[in-house]
């Protein structure tokens, strides 16, 4: 599904959003950043409750993955794949 990601359009995988959907349960959206200075993590975790669309859950991973990646985008560990994610597609096919 195309989404909305740091100025630009994303595709993401829907799998486990779709599986969740069907069953109607609830979605955990974790995230985990580090501190170098301290050595300290940052765990982040928001629920989703049930009963969600597809839609609403993908944008609202992709506004938790954005809003991390802005504040420390150097630990995101997929950035060479980052080409293959981010998509040029016109604006009426994103969320």
């Amino acid at each position: 599904m195309t989404v909305p990601l740091l100025g630009r359009s994303a595709h993401l995988p829907t799998g486990m959003a779709r599986i969740a959907v069907s069953a109607n349960v609830p979605i955990a959206l974790i995230s985990c950043g580090l501190d170098p200075n301290s050595g300290q993590r940052d765990i982040r975790v928001e629920t989703l409750a049930p009963g969600q669309t597809l839609e609403q859950i993908m944008q609202r991973y992709a506004t938790h993955l954005d809003m991390r990646l802005r504040e420390i985008p150097a630990y995101w560990q997929i950035w060479r794949e980052a080409p293959g994610l981010f998509v040029d597609m016109p604006d009426d096919q994103t969320l």
